[in-house]
């Protein structure tokens, strides 16, 4: 029998760099320049461009509507993402237990099988404006009873939170 020899590629540097070039420039390109552009425009007026130093950033940091956003977001990354790993970890150590392990995770996992535009035509279906829940015609709708004077019921915060957490529990139990 013949020994075939094995030929060992060593890369020098030269070809190092010539397979990262792509990598890098479609990076800067996508990336880098894209970024430094608007740096340099957070600092210009929108229409003439002219410097105009830091009243942009001034105007943004004193607008009441960028405020409560931020504010918004600080709570639910402070409060969403630890309660969405410990949930996460609690239900995957729950579901590693269970002798129901592929029947649990199915019944998670389902909802995440039925396409996104049938959801949204449920959703329209239930909560538009002339839906059955939140009908204008009928002022006596069970949503308007829930919610008096209100033909649209705010969600808050909280309750955004709690729907997040739900989809992200799916994905966990997968």
């Amino acid at each position: 029998m013949q020994k075939k020899s094995i030929k060992k590629y060593s890369f020098s540097m030269r070809n190092k760099i010539w397979f990262l070039l792509p990598s890098v420039a479609g990076v800067a390109v996508f990336v880098l320049i894209p970024f430094l552009d608007m740096v340099k425009r957070s600092f210009q007026t929108a229409v003439k461009g002219q410097f105009c130093g830091f009243d942009n950033y001034l105007t943004v940091f004193t607008n009441g509507a960028f405020l409560t956003a931020l504010k918004n977001t600080a709570q639910f990354v402070g409060a969403g993402l630890p309660l969405l790993l410990l949930l996460s970890l609690l239900l995957s150590l729950a579901l590693n237990r269970c002798q129901r392990e592929q029947q649990l995770k199915s019944m998670f996992l389902f909802p995440m099988a039925v396409p996104t535009a049938a959801l949204v035509l449920i959703w329209k279906l239930f909560f538009n404006k002339n839906g059955c829940l939140l009908s204008a015609k009928d002022s006596q709708g069970p949503i308007n009873r829930m919610f008096p004077g209100n033909a649209k019921p705010r969600i808050s915060n909280r309750n955004l939170l709690c729907f997040n957490l739900g989809e992200a529990m799916k994905q966990a139990a997968s």
